[in-house]
């Protein structure tokens, strides 16, 4: 395949390489995306309310009702607030469906957390098993939806796009543009692209290219962007070395992205030694443990619940409409040999 392009040397200055919506998007998106995750535990909250009082009661009248104390509705999501934000939810830009296990283990934390408080305080003694047991699943359909939502409104108006310059055009870095594409809630945007080989690389021709890798220290300082990735896994260790040298004083996040596509990294941990200049990668079998086991299985027998609830009134609106069209049976069934 044959490229022509001139290679640009000068990359654009921090104003035009991070734009207005960028800048302001940087403050205003954690704030927008805690306030709304506050306001979707609290409606969570009131739904379980109204769903025990109003549903579960209409189908099984022989239940009590309990009062609930009006801050039951306004302090208890505070409790799921404080692991979000220990977990770093609005600071890190998770894939959806890491996004989604984190939203799930800080429902199950604080559940669990609320039921310890209020045995202990004894409140417990006064509460519905079953709103606790609906609060945890209004919360975390709440939440999922509702981050979901939102992050795709704030990247509609350029306020969730973060701009990420990537040192490397090869395969891995083709890899990791397909992921930002296939995932645009992580909201990553390329700025630019920095390589040696830019006539060989397709992607150095999709994405402005501001220089090889000898002019990485001055694109990169001169561009403002505070996050570049590094996907040349096939530079040698003292190039790689270099590249990082130069880059990190003018940066806030340096990743480096080494060649493991392919190889399962959901259990990855990350080690240093020898004075931290040893990376270790340990790759945990989570499911070797009884409890990890039981986590998942709930996990899966909540979700399918939960997706059956879903899809039992579409399905009901099928049946009914084809008994509608065609009076007779819903199902076909067919007698005898074919």
């Amino acid at each position: 395949m044959n490229f022509s392009r001139t290679i640009t040397l000068n990359p654009p200055n921090s104003i035009s390489a991070i734009s207005i919506s960028n800048r302001i998007g940087q403050w205003l998106s954690p704030v927008f995306l805690c306030g709304a995750d506050y306001l979707s535990l609290v409606s969570a909250m009131w739904s379980a309310f109204y769903m025990r009082e109003f549903i579960i009661l209409y189908l099984f009248p022989g239940l009590l009702s309990y009062p609930v104390p009006n801050y039951f509705y306004y302090i208890t999501p505070m409790v799921f607030m404080g692991f979000l934000l220990y977990e770093r939810m609005y600071a890190r830009r998770l894939p959806f469906w890491k996004n989604i296990e984190l939203v799930f283990k800080v429902c199950s934390y604080s559940v669990v957390l609320i039921i310890g408080v209020f045995f202990v305080t004894g409140i417990m003694k006064d509460m519905s098993r079953i709103l606790v047991a609906l609060v945890w699943v209004t919360s975390f359909t709440y939440l999922v939806v509702t981050q979901y939502a939102l992050k795709r409104l704030l990247l509609y108006f350029g306020l969730w796009q973060k701009p990420v310059v990537i040192v490397g055009a090869g395969k891995t870095a083709e890899l990791l543009v397909q992921a930002f594409a296939d995932d645009p809630g992580m909201g990553y945007k390329v700025a630019g692209v920095i390589e040696d080989h830019y006539q060989e690389r397709p992607l150095a021709h999709q994405y402005p290219l501001w220089g090889s890798f000898s002019d990485v220290k001055e694109a990169v300082a001169r561009s403002g962007v505070q996050d570049v990735m590094v996907a040349a896994p096939g530079l040698a260790r003292e190039q790689l070395l270099d590249l990082v040298y130069k880059i990190q004083p003018h940066v806030s996040n340096l990743i480096v992205v080494p060649n493991l596509f392919g190889i399962p990294l959901a259990n990855l941990e990350a080690e240093t030694v020898a004075n931290q200049q040893a990376l270790l990668l340990r790759i945990k079998n989570n499911l070797a443990r009884g409890y990890n086991r039981l986590f998942k299985y709930t996990f899966d027998i909540i979700s399918t619940i939960l997706g059956g609830l879903i899809v039992l009134p579409v399905a009901g609106i099928i049946a009914i409409s084809i008994y509608i069209d065609s009076p007779g049976p819903i199902f076909l069934s067919i007698v005898g040999w074919v």
